[in-house]
């Protein structure tokens, strides 16, 4: 069974399903366009179901969201609002990362994270890595 997430952008409604495993999106608001960039559909918080993660862009710039699948429905966790053009985003399991966490040239360390994590990037610039920590997700910034 497929499952419809719905999500209103400022004035637009984004209808999402995942079609054998890969979402596809649509938005519904005259004069404002929503366009799809990329997303995975995958068992971020180790509950043994298929949540979905999406980044896309609307009139206001991007949006990064990962909706967890519930017993009623799915709770949704905007991780990234913003306004920089050509991201992308990557699922992936991973087990440690080479991090920073005070910013470009920094002292880096590894952390252990074991688990699905989603990396937003832009191509020659930032990449920033999120997973799921039990009491919600956590951001760290990879290392240059």
């Amino acid at each position: 069974m497929n499952a419809l997430i719905l999500k209103t952008i400022g004035r637009a409604l984004v209808a999402c399903v995942a079609v054998m495993g890969v979402p596809r999106c649509c938005a519904a608001e005259a004069g404002i366009a929503v366009r799809y960039i990329g997303g995975c559909v995958a068992d971020f918080d180790g509950d043994k179901t298929d949540d979905l993660a999406l980044l896309y862009e609307g009139s206001s710039g991007a949006e990064f969201t990962v909706f967890l699948k519930r017993d009623k429905g799915y709770t949704g966790y905007v991780l990234y609002q913003g306004t920089e053009s050509n991201l992308r985003l990557s699922c992936r399991y991973v087990k440690t990362a080479a991090v920073t966490k005070a910013g470009k040239g920094e002292r880096q360390e590894s952390i252990t994270i074991d688990g699905l994590v989603a990396v937003l990037e832009q191509p020659e610039s930032s990449r920033s890595l999120f997973y799921w920590n039990k009491d919600g997700f956590s951001q760290v910034w990879l290392a240059d």
